[in-house]
């Protein structure tokens, strides 16, 4: 299985020299920087999960002994305490899921202002590969890039980029 999705995403990455490697070669330098995006929002999340999931365990046994030992809490007129220990902690959930949902909108635009600046660069260095009529090696004859060219490396850059963030 791993070796076969392996294979699916390398295909991608292999396809886009054959279309016009300069072209892949410029938007190569976007993808460390979406990379680091994917990790830092994934980390996040992760980490906030598990704040909340503690939070979460702690009022539930503050739940479960209050449930266990009811009638001495009513006995020592406690269940105003007892509220504020509950709240406190699920107060603790709500500020750990406010975070989790804070980095995981600026990770996700982050990744957006990533996606499109990849497309902006292959567009503009592409237009200026078709204005300077490089020869495309890969063609037969050697003829200039056309704009198929450039939108054949967009997108397997792009498709092989999101593969490989997909690996993982």
């Amino acid at each position: 299985l791993v070796h076969s999705q392996h294979g699916y995403h390398a295909r991608w990455l292999c396809a886009c020299p054959l279309s016009g490697w300069q072209l892949a070669l410029i938007m190569f330098a976007i993808i460390p920087l979406m990379g680091a995006v994917s990790a830092y929002v994934f980390v996040g999340l992760d980490r906030a999960a598990s704040e909340s999931s503690k939070s979460y365990e702690k009022a539930g046994g503050i739940a479960d002994e209050v449930l266990s030992s009811l009638r001495t809490l009513l006995a020592f007129n406690a269940q105003s305490r007892v509220q504020r220990m509950y709240e406190a902690q699920l107060h603790g959930a709500q500020e750990a899921g406010k975070r989790r949902a804070k980095r995981q909108a600026c990770g996700m635009g982050f990744l957006s202002f990533s996606f499109f600046l990849m497309f902006a660069i292959a567009l503009w260095a592409g237009a200026w590969i078709i204005q300077a009529e490089w020869e495309n090696v890969f063609h037969e004859g050697n003829t200039p890039y056309t704009g198929g060219d450039v939108m054949g490396v967009l997108f397997s850059v792009m498709f092989g980029a999101v593969a490989i963030g997909q690996i993982s």
